[in-house]
């Protein structure tokens, strides 16, 4: 996780599934399946592989990542909302500059300048210069000195 000025700014999760069929004795199976068709989609992941997180999101009681990945149509990144079934998490590392936002009884963590925004996700879907402004801003506080961006799906070998 980078640190800089004592804060936190992003989230890392560790890859250990590709698609929710991969889990046994998935919880929450006839939730995802009205989510996630089919449920072996695989959601441009690897296994070993560690990704920044913009946020998390509680729907009808399942845990979704807002997961920054290397773009797979253009150079750069881009953002996919994605279970946190298939990923391993050290929740103790939320970053400190998050915000808690409940929106119709779902609950989302973001960073600050997001979570002010009613659907942020869709607007950066939709390619909103705003949004993608702000999210640059968020990402480049992530920068290290070398001027890459931490870990965008990198292999943790």
């Amino acid at each position: 996780m980078n640190k800089k000025n004592g804060i936190f700014h992003t989230m890392k999760l560790l890859c250990c599934k590709k698609s929710l069929a991969e889990i046994t004795n998935l919880k929450f199976k006839d939730i995802y399946e009205t989510m996630v068709r089919p449920l072996t989609y695989e959601f441009y992941i690897t296994i070993g592989n560690s990704y920044n997180v913009m946020g998390l999101e509680m729907r009808r009681g399942t845990m979704w990542a807002y997961v920054i990945l290397p773009s797979h149509n253009k150079e750069g990144w881009e953002i996919n909302i994605i279970p946190v079934a298939l990923f391993n998490v050290d929740w103790q590392r939320i970053p400190q500059n998050w915000s808690i936002r409940i929106i119709d009884g779902e609950i989302n963590l973001l960073p600050e300048s997001l979570s002010k925004i009613d659907n942020w996700f869709e607007k950066y879907i939709d390619d909103d210069d705003k949004i993608i402004s702000l999210i640059d801003k968020e990402i480049k506080k992530w920068i290290f000195n070398d001027g890459t961006v931490e870990s965008i799906g990198k292999s943790n070998t």
